[in-house]
């Protein structure tokens, strides 16, 4: 309340309150050992649901306007694997409606919504997830962690004695030690390299986040003695990038965010099928001319897929010259010619 009444934009994040959520988990067991993962993320949102309105109303009985929003009201959308969502998107709008009217949002941690419109948590340190994310996505001038420690770690403090206290940190080390829970960095791009001996895998570029990251040991072991099948390149010249692409036969891009859409145009246009996480904006950009996947076991069948059948291969390869076509320099400038030429009218 002393940061509203300094003319702060305030939005609070929160969790369930106590131990909400066991008692959730104990219900559903008490029912069956085996639940649907999507109605898990349906009854465990619930307890971030009652945190919000509780304090909404606590907070405007002391006289001050407040608002609650849900994971879906906010605008987090993200994939669709329950219980452990990744968030892709923020539409911020909603929120920044709220805050206009000087309302402090409070926001329901921990959950978002899939493109199928069914709720989704965001697994282990999800309000956190959700606390830094929305920060960044707001611009935010600061954003606070209350907790029950005191400060940021690289590892939690009450298991691992040797976690190190993180004095300064940046939104985007944050997401990541809140996303991976602060625990062992396992990339799922080396085990899939570790698990299938008889392909070469060349990863391009370098690994973010470095020693903040408990796991960076183990990953850094695996950059100075690679398996025999995978190849670090480092950071490369921008000049070096389409040669890489050139001697490679598949292009295999499992990030979580569509950080790095030029990539995958060049990917294309040197014919190479193309490999991507199922992401509802990869499917606006590039309709149905490449493959994807939601988790290891789906990537490595459908690289073995390629590997073993010419003409899925083929077929891939005619796919990724449909997305030269769709973005080559006479597509784009007939596409901007349309959209200017409809302003015009």
């Amino acid at each position: 309340t002393d940061l509203y009444s300094e003319n702060n934009k305030i939005i609070v994040v929160v969790s369930a309150q106590g131990h909400t959520t066991d008692m959730l988990v104990k219900k559903a067991k008490d029912i069956d050992d085996s639940i649907s993962k999507r109605e898990m993320d349906v009854l465990l949102s619930s307890g971030e649901q009652i945190s919000i309105a509780l304090l909404s109303m606590a907070i405007q009985k002391l006289g001050y306007p407040a608002v609650s929003l849900t994971g879906y009201q906010a605008g987090f959308l993200t994939d669709s694997c329950h219980g452990d969502a990744k968030i892709f998107n923020i539409d911020t709008s909603r929120i920044k409606s709220e805050l206009d009217k000087n309302n402090i949002v409070v926001l329901a941690g921990f959950q978002g919504i899939d493109d199928k419109n069914d709720i989704t948590t965001l697994g282990r340190g999800g309000s956190d997830t959700t606390a830094v994310a929305i920060s960044a996505a707001m611009g935010a001038d600061l954003c606070k962690i209350y907790t029950d420690v005191d400060g940021v770690y690289t590892s939690d403090p009450r298991i691992v004695q040797s976690a190190k206290k993180i004095n300064t940190i940046s939104y985007d080390e944050m997401y990541a030690l809140s996303y991976c829970g602060a625990q062992v960095l396992n990339d799922r791009s080396i085990e899939i390299a570790k698990n299938n001996p008889d392909i070469k895998f060349i990863w391009v570029g370098g690994f973010n986040f470095g020693p903040l990251m408990e796991g960076y040991k183990k990953i850094k072991e695996v950059y100075n003695n690679p398996y025999p099948n995978l190849r670090f390149t480092g950071i490369v010249d921008r000049s070096e990038v389409n040669t890489l692409l050139n001697i490679s036969d598949v292009f295999f891009l499992p990030s979580y965010y569509e950080s790095f859409g030029l990539v995958v145009l060049e990917a294309a246009f040197t014919n190479k099928p193309i490999v991507l996480r199922d992401l509802e904006i990869y499917r606006s950009i590039y309709n149905d001319n490449y493959l994807c996947g939601k988790n290891n076991k789906e990537f490595i069948k459908l690289i073995r897929l390629l590997k073993d059948d010419k003409k899925i291969y083929n077929k891939y390869v005619n796919c990724s010259k449909k997305i030269r076509v769709m973005y080559n320099e006479k597509s784009i400038y007939n596409k901007w010619k349309k959209l200017y030429s409809s302003i015009k009218r």
